[in-house]
């Protein structure tokens, strides 16, 4: 309609719909002519990022010479891990994991102080064998491919009890391990194991909530954890909030131990296996944290409902070493895969097992080149953004 009437001095409104007897463009040709605009990878975005791809480097002849030497360099990286390199050697180390992972609980976990373990992979069951089996309350989640076999999500209207689970006090060690995927760029409540006091003036027990939203990329979102144990809430709490944020709408391995000191610096949090630096903003706890409450996901009482993906919740009455929590975040998962008890390998599996292979399991000369060609692949991606760029058309495949 803008092109018609701007460069065609042609009105193109009546045949969007129909033929019309005093218009001289028919409808069929309203949608030939919508076809050339309605063939390129246009996303409709805002510019608050800069150009929208597709782009034109316009790189200067150093520049350009820059580019082509890392090109070279990543062309030659990935010849040497060329499949008919690494194939061989990665199904040897699959099947040497895969008989070790089908062994009798052999799956590498220390289960010391397990409380409770939900695999989450179609059932709320506890399998720590101690029956504390979770049990909906609102809404009806549905169970889909998650990060160790299936994942339950949830649509914001979906609230579901693990029971009197976790109920630890201000002296007692304890940790909670999950894989989460949430979603949204609102703040949202992840778990509650919380009472209310004073007709709900103040809280006890302990919540973690995502908060402080930042848009890190076109249309994603990243968000701040902020973790409070308290006997009086508001202020007498240990309250963190993680400096970095985690990005929504991709999985991140969280674990929160604490090691009943009631000091703020005797609570850690760590995101995918790496403990994260954190803003104190309370360090008061006085009084005790334990509660009858039940531990929910989804509760929409205390805060924004949880909307996104959960999967292989583990609550253990200790804390959990830095090597176990790089365990459960980066070595458990191809261990679970290799196993087979996770069903069919997914094409994602399998990318993500060739990457987990040549990072870390893969014999020494294929992991020094994997880890330069990542190097590379970020000098590369480096220098692209310190290179104009001048938007162009292109077209769809």
């Amino acid at each position: 309609e803008t092109t018609g009437l701007t460069w065609l001095g042609l009105t193109l409104n009546c045949c969007r719909c129909h033929d019309h007897k005093y218009d001289p463009i028919t409808q069929k040709e309203f949608y030939q002519f919508f076809a050339f605009f309605n063939n390129v990878p246009e996303l409709g975005l805002d510019g608050r990022r800069g150009n929208a791809a597709p782009m034109l480097l316009l790189s200067s002849p150093a520049q350009q010479k820059l580019l082509d030497e890392l090109a070279d360099r990543i062309e030659a990286l990935e010849a040497a891990l060329d499949a008919d390199v690494v194939d061989p050697v990665q199904r040897a180390w699959e099947e040497t994991v895969a008989a070790s992972a089908n062994a009798p609980a052999a799956d590498g976990i220390d289960r010391r102080g397990l409380t409770a373990h939900y695999e989450l992979d179609g059932s709320f069951s506890d399998m720590s064998g101690r029956f504390q089996h979770g049990r909906m309350l609102v809404g009806d989640p549905t169970f889909e491919v998650g990060q160790i076999g299936r994942a339950v999500t949830f649509d914001g209207d979906t609230e579901v009890s693990f029971g009197n689970v976790g109920r630890f006090d201000r002296a007692d060690a304890f940790s909670l391990a999950v894989w989460m995927r949430a979603r949204g760029n609102l703040p949202i409540a992840v778990f509650q194991k919380l009472e209310t006091l004073d007709g709900g003036a103040r809280r006890r027990g302990f919540e973690w909530r995502l908060d402080d939203m930042e848009l890190y990329d076109i249309q994603r979102w990243a968000a701040r954890l902020t973790i409070t144990l308290t006997s009086e809430a508001p202020a007498n709490a240990i309250q963190l909030r993680t400096r970095e944020r985690l990005k929504q709408g991709e999985w991140n391995h969280v674990v929160m131990s604490y090691d009943g000191s009631g000091k703020a610096d005797g609570l850690a949090i760590y995101a995918n296996g790496k403990r994260l630096a954190v803003e104190v903003l309370r360090d008061a706890l006085a009084g005790p944290i334990a509660t009858d409450a039940a531990l929910t996901l989804g509760r929409q009482a205390l805060g924004p409902p949880y909307a996104g993906q959960i999967d292989d919740l583990r609550l253990y009455n200790r804390v959990l070493t830095p090597a176990e929590v790089e365990d459960l975040a980066i070595h458990y998962r191809p261990r679970a895969i290799l196993s087979g008890n996770t069903g069919k390998r997914s094409k994602e599996q399998a990318d993500y097992l060739r990457e987990y292979f040549l990072t870390y399991a893969a014999p020494p000369t294929l992991r020094a080149q994997q880890s330069e060609l990542v190097a590379v692949r970020k000098e590369k991606e480096a220098v692209e953004k310190t290179i104009p760029t001048a938007m162009v058309m292109g077209e769809l495949k």
